[in-house]
């Protein structure tokens, strides 16, 4: 609870977490951010891993535009830094730095959504059936 309450104060949000609570408990030596604990990564280790399986994902995909719905956690990743490149544009406070930005540009990561043609740019079922001839 303290450690959630903790991590609502560094991202900005609402806390029942005081400047006097985080002194004393700093000052009996606990821990916010235990690293042995599974799930619970330093923002670096966590950013390292992302970045990781974006790149594992386009090893074997090629690019980012067909997300695989198979391969969840790389869709949620994709949305995610979509969404902060998006909070990044409009000087909102997000984790995305310059320097993250350069990363997933170097792998190729299209920070826009590819967007499915118009219906009126589909082919009729009619010209897809035929090409199943």
């Amino acid at each position: 609870m303290i450690r959630q309450e903790y991590q609502k104060l560094q991202n900005g949000s609402e806390s029942n977490l005081t400047a006097v609570k985080i002194k004393k408990l700093a000052d009996i030596g606990f821990d916010f951010n235990p690293r042995g604990i599974p799930g619970n990564r330093t923002r670096e280790a966590r950013w390292e891993a992302n970045l990781q399986a974006l790149k594992d994902y386009k090893a074997r995909h090629g690019d980012f535009t067909q997300c695989k719905k198979d391969d969840r956690k790389v869709v949620r990743i994709i949305s995610k830094m979509r969404e902060q490149y998006k909070r990044k544009q409009r000087g909102e406070r997000c984790g995305l730095t310059d320097e993250r930005v350069a990363q997933l540009e170097e792998i190729g990561f299209d920070f826009q959504r590819v967007k499915s043609p118009k219906v009126s740019d589909r082919r009729s079922w009619e010209e897809r059936f035929q090409q199943l001839l």
